[in-house]
């Protein structure tokens, strides 16, 4: 099969796609490794004074650079959404080099998907907290407004819950606002590619329009209503995701970058570092080198999926980042409330001490709630939801194009 490959695409077998044996592209959950690193020690301030490193600036917006960190996640997301739902036949071109029209697969099944694997994740986090919140004699919140918290959390409206009840609202959920954009922005991409899969241009410009939209509106929100909605809203944080489906859509037009796959991704990998280390917890975010962060997340995701052998892609699939990334979704969810309840119940210990704590029971919880949830619940939706799979083979392409879950896979099997 991969003789049959290579004689039909020797272009794209010139270089070699980082992928493990399940079809992973590694680079990418690299990516989302770093991303969860900087989310983590952004909300180290929860466990150990942050500010005493404020007369190393660098040092200083490292441990605030959560923004950047998430930025990773919605470009990283989107990507793998929309290349999930155009799969091969969205980047087949023909005999000009035009491609072809888009054949969505599986739209309401894409929006399922996700929504049950964050759901496994997610509620069982919201039973514990509900627990702890009845019981846990240091709490400071009623069991009502946890309650309430929780509803929204779990109905992917917390980001709305947020803007209106932050003063009510339990702060150890906070960061959850992501799966909520993640949750409505999903719904949104999916709704656009399906109504204009027969116009590629045009939905590419529906979409960079949105970026434009979404940029401009973001900094006209900071200035009239302050920065902490801009974090919060739909409308402003929803760009990355769409400039990772930017990617993906324009994927065919985009060979001569990854002819310099190394090349790309090493600036990309420089330039976000230059970001984290000079944007820190500065508004300067929501302006030009928010975009800057996306466009180097973009540019990353391009040159990734066609690294060359050597030292780089060695750097870029170093095993425990790749881990990290890999389980990123169960530790971004579980990671603040426990910082939470460890800083309540061992306040009064050295920093390294909690933050060890910490991350023992975090590891813990990510562990059990992926083998005794989220797994069985996965393999019994794949087992409901493949019985509504369309019938007719899929074409085999480009090993590195084709998205095979919602996670990171790269396959050329049949999905």
């Amino acid at each position: 099969m991969s003789k049959v490959i290579r004689q039909r695409y020797p272009r794209v077998m010139s270089t070699r796609v980082a992928t493990d044996r399940h079809g992973r592209l590694e680079p990418l959950d690299w990516l989302r490794g770093l991303g969860l690193i900087l989310i983590v020690l952004s909300h180290g301030w929860a466990l150990w004074w942050t500010e005493r490193f404020s007369s190393i600036p660098p040092l200083l917006n490292v441990l605030q650079s959560g923004n950047i960190g998430v930025t990773v996640f919605l470009v990283v997301a989107g990507f793998l959404l929309t290349r999930s739902l155009i799969g091969a036949t969205g980047a087949r071109s023909d005999d000009h080099g035009v491609p072809g029209p888009i054949a969505v697969r599986h739209p309401i099944r894409a929006i399922v998907t996700r929504l049950v694997r964050i759901s496994s994740q997610v509620y069982p986090l919201l039973a514990v907290v509900l627990v702890v919140a009845w019981l846990d004699p240091k709490e400071t919140l009623t069991f009502t407004q946890s309650r309430d918290s929780a509803l929204a959390v779990a109905t992917y409206t917390w980001n709305w819950y947020l803007q209106e009840r932050s003063i009510i609202a339990r702060p150890d959920l906070g960061h959850l606002w992501y799966t909520a954009v993640y949750m409505q922005v999903t719904v949104l991409l999916v709704i656009l590619i399906r109504s204009l899969r027969h116009r590629r241009l045009v939905l590419i410009a529906v979409i960079a329009g949105l970026v434009v939209a979404c940029s401009l509106w973001r900094s006209h929100v900071v200035i009239t209503e302050g920065a902490y909605l801009s974090l919060l809203r739909t409308t402003t944080r929803m760009d990355g995701m769409l400039w990772g489906a930017l990617v993906a859509l324009a994927w065919p037009w985009l060979r001569g970058l990854r002819s310099h796959g190394s090349t790309l991704a090493g600036w990309s990998l420089l330039t976000l570092a230059g970001l984290v280390l000079t944007v820190g917890n500065s508004m300067t975010y929501m302006g030009w080198l928010g975009i800057g962060a996306n466009v180097a997340v973009a540019g990353f995701i391009i040159g990734a999926s066609a690294l060359r052998s050597g030292r780089l892609q060695r750097f870029l699939t170093f095993r425990p980042v790749v881990l990290l990334g890999r389980h990123s979704l169960s530790l971004y969810v579980w990671h603040y409330p426990i910082f939470f309840f460890v800083a309540r119940h061992f306040g009064e210990r050295p920093g390294l001490v909690k933050g060890a704590i910490a991350s023992a029971v975090v590891i813990t919880c990510a562990v059990l709630t992926t083998l005794f949830v989220e797994k069985p619940v996965a393999r019994r939706s794949t087992r409901l939801l493949s019985r509504q799979r369309d019938a007719g083979p899929e074409p085999v392409f480009d090993v590195s194009a084709v998205v095979r879950d919602p996670d990171s896979r790269v396959s050329g099997r049949r999905d």
